[in-house]
Parts: C-alpha cells; structure tokens; sequence
C-alpha cells in the first residue's frame, strides 16, 4: 500500500511540473517580437523619393525649393555698402565662408517658405547629408541670409510665418569628390521624410 501511495505521489508531481513548464510561454510565443519585427522591416523597405536639383519640397510647415547645386571653395556675398568692407574683411567673420585647403563646398542653393503659423528655425528646416563612393558621408550646415550683413549661421536666424527666405546648406568634402567621377548623392530629411538627389 505504501508503494501504491509512493507511486500516486510521484504521478501527482510529475503532472504538475508537466502543467508549469507548459504554461511558461517564451515573449516571442506572446507576440510581443512581431510589431518590433514588422517595424524593422517596414523601415528597411522605405526608400528616400528621388528629386531633382530644381525640386520643390512641401510639408505641412514649409516649402523648400531648390534652386541650385554647385561646387565652391568659398562662399561670399556681393559687398553690401561700405560695411561689409569695414566690418567683415577676413574669412569665416559672419559673412564670409572658406572651405579649409583641401576641401571643396557642395553649395546647395534654396528658399524656404514657412507656411506655419509659428516662426519656423533656419537650422530646422532639413538636414542634409551627403554620400560619396558609398562609404563616405558628410554632414551639412545650414547658413542663412541677409540683404544688410550678408551669410551667417542658421542657428541664429528664422522665418516669421508666412514668409520666405533664402538659405544655403554647405557640405565640406574632400576636392577629390568633385573631381571624381564616383557615384555622389545628398540625401534631404524634411519633417521626417527622406529624399534623394543623385548628383552622379
């Protein structure tokens, strides 16, 4: 008898250890990988919209056009009255922008409308990175205009609502990038859209 009690004992245990370790669930079996999952994916699909050097860009809170897209060592308004001669003489004073020995500008040419109803920032306007031979990528700076002092950074300027203003965004690449005939791009963020402007 005390066999038999041993025996329904150890079937009793053996079940209930059966019942907790099938009832442990792994987070993948629960579902909570696959919205991850599909996230990765759908961002792995989503290609940048490709543009050209003319291209209008509109969102909600503002439009970008293009207007042109060069290369330069410098870039250097037109004098503006006797101030500018007075008071902005040398390289990289607020007016005045020089590309270190080596190196060469992607000048890209724009004017932005702010169709918000809140002052939009110069430097919120895009970000724009370029992409040389695959590998080699460099960031933009934004730099803003003015019809009195001429170029100085975004980062102090803005656009009152409804109206436009003209900007620039300088790249400093290596001279080799303009010279060469490997592949070159500028990818535009806008409001969190992505597009592609291949230059060659």
């Amino acid at each position: 008898m005390i066999k038999n009690l041993i025996c329904i004992i150890s079937a009793a245990l053996i079940l209930t250890v059966c019942t907790s370790v099938k009832e442990i669930k792994p987070a993948a079996a629960q579902g909570s990988a696959a919205p991850v999952l599909a996230a990765a994916e759908t961002a792995e699909t989503q290609q940048p919209k490709d543009i050209t050097s003319e291209e209008v860009i509109k969102t909600k809170t503002k439009q970008i056009t293009l207007h042109k897209i060069e290369f330069s060592n410098e870039l250097k308004p037109a004098p503006v009255k006797e101030i500018y001669n007075i008071y902005y003489p040398t390289a990289n004073s607020g007016t005045h922008y020089y590309a270190e020995k080596g190196n060469v500008y992607i000048h890209i040419i724009m004017s932005v409308k702010n169709l918000d109803k809140y002052r939009l920032p110069c430097s919120e306007v895009t970000t724009v990175t370029a992409y040389y031979d695959g590998s080699n990528k460099y960031l933009g700076t934004p730099v803003a205009g003015d019809s009195n002092t001429g170029f100085y950074s975004a980062f102090t300027a803005s656009i009152p609502p409804g109206e436009t203003r003209n900007m620039s965004i300088l790249i400093e690449v290596p001279e080799e990038v303009e010279t060469s005939n490997k592949p070159l791009f500028l990818d535009f963020t806008v409001d969190g859209s992505e597009y592609r402007l291949k230059m060659r």
